[in-house]
C-alpha cells in the first residue's frame, strides 16, 4: 500500500511540474546536472526531452485514490504533525519508515533516505 501512495505522490508532482516549452534560439546551450559533480551542455531540444519523459505519464493510468486515501489517513492521523510536537516527530518517523520501505523494496542499490535536522527545528 505504501508503494502506490509514495508513486501516485511523485507522479502526480512530475505531472503538475511539467513545464510549457520556451522557444530557444537555435544556438542556445544549458549546462546540467545529471550527478554530483556531473554536468552535460545540451540544447534547449534536449532538456525539454529530458524533462518532458513518457514514464511518469504512463504510471498515471496507474494511480488509485482508494490506496492514496488508505496511507494519507495514516498520516491524517497523528494528533498534529507541527515539528516541535511529538505528534510531529513520530510523524515525520512513521513517514520516514514508509519511505525507506519504498527504496528499500525497490532495489534501487544507489538510493537512500535519511532523516536531517533543519537549524530553526
Amino acid at each position: 500500500m505504501v508503494r502506490p501512495m509514495v508513486v501516485a505522490a511523485l507522479v502526480a508532482t512530475t505531472t503538475a511540474l511539467t513545464i510549457s516549452r520556451r522557444e530557444a534560439t537555435e544556438d542556445e546551450l544549458s549546462t546540467i546536472e545529471l550527478a554530483p559533480g556531473v554536468t552535460q551542455v545540451v540544447t534547449e531540444d534536449e532538456k525539454f526531452a529530458l524533462k518532458n519523459t513518457t514514464a511518469p505519464r504512463s504510471l498515471v493510468s496507474k494511480l488509485s485514490t482508494v490506496n492514496m486515501r488508505s496511507e494519507l489517513t495514516t498520516f491524517w492521523g497523528f494528533y498534529n504533525r507541527y515539528y516541535t510536537s511529538p505528534y510531529g516527530k513520530q510523524a515525520s518517523d512513521w513517514l520516514l519508515g514508509e519511505f525507506r520501505a519504498v527504496v528499500s523494496s525497490s532495489g534501487a542499490t544507489r538510493a537512500s533516505v535519511k532523516a536531517f535536522t533543519r537549524s530553526w527545528a
